[in-house]
């Protein structure tokens, strides 16, 4: 359950009569968890508290320091400080705006909802204080004295921040630094000074989204109606879940002469609300939450873009500046396993998409979308087209498409495919490297595959490359800098993997049709499925176009893979689908996602007239 998105603590009159309670209780029982989980971490977890009202009280609040042993370590403590501080918030908005309305009776001189209330004011003003005192340790203000085996503050800087601030130390305080300032009761000091860190922050470190924040404290300083990034400090499995809005600068606007607006703070614009949704939905494998993206122009025509085995969100974030400029309302679902979508058994994956997304555009009010989809994502779509014909519009798209290794023969393929399936397990742990270290660029399906290969560095190279050609035809055309399109991908990536990834086991099984994945649905066989397709657009005067665009080196589908996938749809009887190919000069199986030309022929289709 959703327990933030459920009692919605912004709402201000109450309006859960007959839920609260269940809430309530639900929420009593988090806090508990919560509680015992810190009283229950190992002695390697501790921390040293040091009193010191003599310390500089620019760097140390209120005269009281946390020493850790390392970042991450205090990392991971302000996150769970976090996690109670969301949690009792949700408290008093039941107590107070519902519980007030419902039960006021309750709240009689030694009530247990009166106890309750002042236990949780309690212990959200300890996790503030908390949150506070580990701040000069993330800052690089606590040095260790090897000889002595002793830590102290170094308070010589009087600038407010020492001449090397640790960059992850920064990064991972100033969401949590931020949350301890919304605090109700905190007084005129604590926020000054709370304002104070988040512009040191931002003036040694460059971190742009602290200046924002501090000066969204100093605007409107009690007002708790928080803008969390719950994906840097929530511990997930709680549901405590609730997406930042962005700053409004930095909001999209539709029209030509956004794109600069949008692209000038990649963080902020990575963490929009409109890029982290979710919604809980009844399908055919029971309760499933399914998270999503919404990008581009929210009043344009709706396009699906269906990404290949890792069925991330973040695939398509780096088209939001130009899907926003096109006037093209850009979707993008996380597939089981994927973000916060929860994972289904790997022979009902198909059919659980098919379900769960006429539910999903029901609930988004889309009537009917366009399709897109590269690599694995062919799979889903054909289903989708078939299944959810009523909802699929006139243009689909195909990006290198995958190919049945039977019918590609791509000699790498055939090796995976004799791998033993226990050793998918952990294979969602593979690309980490090449796409958050080696070249950001969301390159999942060949990452994964590239192990059984020996064209690492090449192929990392080749990526760059490409990746350039893109970041110069997007400030030539579009006037994003380059340095921010690499650090949207950057972030891109690094957001992802930050999420669950497992579902990409599954994918990897069903495109190598191995176990429980070799059921691919009525698209098991290309050549069957399109002449089926094509009978029923013809059944129903229907003309679909079906734009295929192939990688000029495609290391996972080959020339073979691609020339097979071509007949299917050349053949006798599929003349009601209008079939256009394209190879696309200078990419691979990855890069023709990122290809800016191509993305931009997708979109001007949709806004031709029909």
């Amino acid at each position: 359950m959703d327990l933030y998105t459920q009692v919605q603590p912004d709402q201000e009159t109450p309006f859960l009569a007959g839920e609260w309670e269940t809430l309530l209780s639900h929420a009593v029982e988090l806090y508990q968890r919560l509680e015992n989980l810190f009283a229950e971490l190992p002695v390697s977890w501790r921390f040293k508290t040091v009193s010191d009202p003599l310390a500089n009280p620019r760097l140390v609040f209120p005269g009281k320091y946390h020493i850790y042993y390392n970042t991450w370590i205090a990392q991971v403590w302000d996150g769970m400080r976090a996690c109670r501080i969301i949690l009792n918030h949700v408290i008093y908005c039941l107590l107070l705006r519902e519980g007030l309305t419902w039960a006021p009776h309750e709240f009689s001189d030694g009530g247990a909802y009166t106890s309750l209330l002042q236990r949780v004011s309690h212990t959200t003003t300890e996790m503030r204080d908390d949150i506070l005192a580990p701040v000069p340790h993330m800052l690089g203000f606590i040095q260790h004295e090897a000889t002595t085996s002793t830590s102290y503050i170094d308070c010589s800087s009087s600038a407010g921040t020492p001449s090397l601030v640790p960059a992850s130390g920064a990064y991972f305080v100033v969401w949590p630094l931020y949350l301890a300032g919304i605090r109700l009761m905190n007084t005129p000091e604590t926020r000054e000074w709370i304002v104070d860190r988040l512009r040191a922050i931002r003036s040694t470190t460059g971190i742009q989204i602290a200046a924002y924040l501090a000066e969204m404290k100093e605007k409107d300083a009690a007002h708790l109606n928080a803008m969390l990034l719950t994906s840097e400090f929530l511990l997930p499995h709680l549901g405590l879940v609730k997406p930042p809005p962005s700053p409004p600068s930095l909001r999209p606007q539709h029209g030509f002469g956004n794109i600069w607006v949008i692209m000038s703070d990649p963080l902020g614009l990575i963490s929009s609300n409109r890029f982290h949704r979710r919604v809980n939905l009844d399908t055919i494998c029971g309760p499933l939450t399914v998270s999503f993206a919404e990008m581009g122009c929210v009043t344009g025509p709706a396009l699906l873009f269906i990404p290949g085995m890792f069925a991330s969100r973040y695939m398509g974030i780096p088209l939001h500046a130009i899907a926003e400029r096109a006037g093209v309302r850009l979707l993008v679902v996380d597939r089981p396993g994927m973000g916060a979508s929860t994972d289904v058994p790997l022979n009902k994956r198909i059919a659980a998409w098919v379900d769960l997304l006429p539910r999903l555009l029901a609930h988004l009010g889309i009537a009917r979308v366009n399709l897109v989809a590269h690599s694995a994502g062919t799979v889903y779509l054909l289903n989708t087209w078939a299944q959810c014909h009523e909802l699929v519009g006139p243009e689909i798209t195909l990006l290198a498409p995958w190919v049945n290794p039977a019918y590609s023969r791509v000699t790498a393929m055939q090796i995976a495919q004799y791998v033993p399936t226990k050793a998918f397990s952990a294979w969602h742990h593979i690309p980490r490297f090449f796409v958050t270290q080696a070249a950001p660029i969301l390159a999942s399906s060949k990452a994964l595959f590239r192990q059984i290969s020996s064209q690492v560095s090449e192929a990392v190279e080749e990526n760059r490359s490409s990746l350039d050609a893109n970041y110069q035809s997007a400030e030539r055309d579009d006037s994003v800098l380059r340095a921010e399109q690499a650090e949207l991908f950057r972030l891109a990536a690094s957001f992802m993997y930050d999420e669950t990834t497992v579902g990409a086991n599954s994918e990897a099984l069903l495109c190598l049709r191995k176990s429980d994945g070799s059921d691919w649905g009525v698209c098991s066989d290309y050549a069957q499925c399109a002449q089926m397709l094509a009978a029923r657009e013809q059944s129903t005067d229907g003309r679909v176009s079906l734009r295929t665009y192939f990688a000029y080196k495609d290391a996972l589908v080959g020339s073979r893979g691609a020339r097979y996938f071509e007949e299917c749809w050349k053949a006798p009887g599929v003349e009601a689908i209008d079939f256009i190919s394209t190879t696309v000069d200078g990419t691979d199986h990855d890069t023709l996602l990122q290809s800016m030309d191509v993305w931009k022929a997708i979109f001007a289709s949709m806004c031709r007239p029909q």
